[in-house]
């Protein structure tokens, strides 16, 4: 549910915007803290095409790593957010089992 503009700073006084992993005081809602923010992995080139699992430096475009060459995956590729470093299982885990579902954007049907 989106906040409207004008009640913002009421909601901010109220709950005050914290980082969802390390309670850090973040400057509005819905984000991380920089630290958090610094820990996540960003997937980038060069990588898989399958997976994205990252290569070293100086891999050519449209590689495919070593385990989906032995067991091709049954899909046409992934597009990851972020590699599953202790930062990222941190967040997902405050989500899952931490009853953190503020981290979820409510979207209404």
């Amino acid at each position: 549910m989106q906040v409207p503009a004008a009640l913002a700073p009421i909601v901010d006084l109220v709950f005050p915007p914290r980082c969802p992993l390390c309670g850090e005081a973040l400057a509005s809602q819905g984000g991380l803290c920089s630290d958090c923010w610094g820990d996540l992995a960003i997937p980038g080139d060069p990588c898989c095409s399958s997976c994205q699992r990252p290569f070293g430096e100086g891999a050519p475009d449209g590689m495919v790593c070593a385990p989906c060459l032995a067991s091709p995956p049954v899909h046409d590729g992934i597009a990851a957010a972020t590699l599953y470093t202790d930062g990222s299982r941190r967040l997902v885990l405050a989500f899952k089992h931490g009853r953190r579902i503020a981290l979820a954007r409510f979207r209404p049907g």
